[in-house]
């Protein structure tokens, strides 16, 4: 199953868990195997896992040089080809996070994120009461609290299949602190404007803002 530049999906496997998928990712799994021994998947992207609980069949999750075990539990999880790290964020029950290169693991506690660096295989643990904002995409926003601009923009393109480039390099030490909405890109435009006193100017897939 995957997605393509700025769709979504929701997909729920054999044994009754729940994956949605935000933009541009994929899910493999083989139906012969699955929920036998194990419930093996394959992944890249982000998606947000809702785990049904089996002691004895563990849920796995295998993406680029790190792997995810639970039993059943809910948590997003970030792990983008041209990313350098795995991303993590546990609302509720456990879950562990292996690197297979540094060949360690941590467990996750409920409002914790694990931020993973796939090159060194350093594991980050930061507790977040604001865990939920991660997934927000799922309801359809994007949360900010004192974001730094090239990371709202980043977020922007991926979900709206943009590029988009702003012509203010003030605005760049200013931290952005919002939400902005996955399916309106006018009304996200907007609000940035707002913030910081921009206009935008928007020819098909390009987007300059000064």
């Amino acid at each position: 199953f995957s997605t393509g530049k700025a769709e979504r999906a929701s997909i729920t496997l054999p044994d009754g868990s729940v994956v949605s998928l935000n933009t541009d990712s994929k899910l493999i799994y083989t139906p012969k195997e699955y929920n036998r021994k194990e419930r093996k998947i394959f992944f890249s992207g982000e998606g947000y896992f809702q785990v049904l609980h089996n002691d004895e069949i563990p849920f796995i999750i295998n993406a680029k040089e790190s792997q995810v075990k639970v039993l059943g539990t809910t948590f997003n999880l970030l792990v983008r080809d041209n990313d350098t790290t795995v991303e993590l964020a546990l609302e509720e029950g456990s879950v562990s996070l292996f690197s297979f290169f540094s060949n360690k693991s941590v467990v996750l506690k409920q409002n914790e994120k694990a931020i993973l660096d796939l090159s060194a295989g350093i594991f980050t643990i930061i507790s977040d009461k604001n865990i939920k904002d991660v997934s927000a995409w799922k309801r359809g926003d994007l949360v900010f609290r004192n974001a730094n601009l090239p990371q709202v923009i980043r977020l922007i393109e991926e979900n709206y299949n943009v590029t988009l480039s702003i012509d203010c390099k003030d605005c760049f030490s200013d931290p952005f602190t919002g939400t902005l909405p996955v399916n309106n890109l006018n009304e996200a435009l907007e609000i940035l404007e707002h913030s910081y006193h921009l206009k935008a100017v928007l020819h098909e897939n390009e987007i300059q803002m000064q």
